[in-house]
């Protein structure tokens, strides 16, 4: 069966129309024919290979995860606790401009009084080109400015801490008062000193009949003070440092508007 499969059908039937008569012609294309056959029996099919390649996934390429970053939990310092700095026992702001006030006028002249502290030396008949006599202590305040200086209006119940705190800070006040204890006139004064070994305060009263140097005993200085204010007069760039010792004074408000 293997000579078989060597012959091609073209030259079967080449040899067939060649050698042989008609009859034997048939019956070799018959031959012819029974070889094909038997010939597509010994070919085998070529087979097919289907390669299926599968569509290439995009492997991520690894990178290095960074580590995480510890943030260290902040330790809390506890606020310091701050210790009030004892006053020294005394305090005394000079020089001052003395000078006695004209009738009604000890709001100007303690003006003109506590200018020369700041080394300004003018009168209170200059003051009163501004101010009139009587004024408020908002009046007295807003007149500061004029010489470079700053000054705020405070009311307290008691007068005597925070006046200290600021005269020991070398800052003289002007302090609205009674005039006498048994009256009722107020009155002007500039405290420019303490003293409490001898427990005083020691005013430039304007009024000549006091005058400069006039001390006041801490228990009279209260009672005269009991409806009244206090006016600090102090450079500008001091004006957070008194802010801030005013707010720490127990029971001191700044008067923030004075009625015409």
């Amino acid at each position: 069966m293997p000579g078989r499969c060597k012959l091609s059908r073209c030259e079967l039937l080449t040899l067939a129309n060649h050698a042989f008569s008609p009859y034997r012609r048939t019956v070799l294309i018959l031959v012819a024919l029974l070889t094909l056959a038997m010939t597509a029996a010994c070919t085998a099919p070529t087979p097919i290979t289907v390669l299926v390649t599968a569509t290439p996934t995009n492997t991520p390429i690894p990178t290095d995860t960074p580590s995480p970053t510890v943030t260290p939990t902040p330790t809390l310092t506890p606020t310091p606790t701050l210790t009030p700095t004892p006053l020294p026992s005394s305090a005394l702001l000079e020089p001052m401009n003395y000078q006695p006030q004209t009738y009604n006028n000890c709001g100007p002249c303690s003006i003109a009084i506590l200018l020369g502290y700041y080394d300004l030396w003018i009168t209170q008949h200059e003051v009163n080109e501004i101010v009139s006599p009587g004024p408020s202590v908002c009046a007295i305040a807003d007149y500061m400015p004029r010489h470079q200086l700053r000054a705020r209006a405070y009311r307290a119940w008691s007068l005597r801490n925070p006046i200290r705190l600021l005269l020991a800070n070398g800052i003289p006040v002007i302090a609205s008062q009674l005039l006498e204890l048994d009256g009722d006139i107020g009155h002007y004064r500039v405290i420019k000193g303490y003293d409490d070994v001898s427990g005083e305060f020691i005013s430039d009263d304007p009024l000549q009949s006091k005058g400069a140097d006039f001390h006041i005993d801490y228990d009279t200085f209260a009672r005269l003070s009991r409806f009244g204010a206090f006016i600090p007069v102090y450079p500008p760039e001091m004006d957070a440092q008194v802010q801030e010792m005013m707010r720490d004074q127990r029971g001191v408000h700044e008067i923030y508007y004075c009625p015409p």
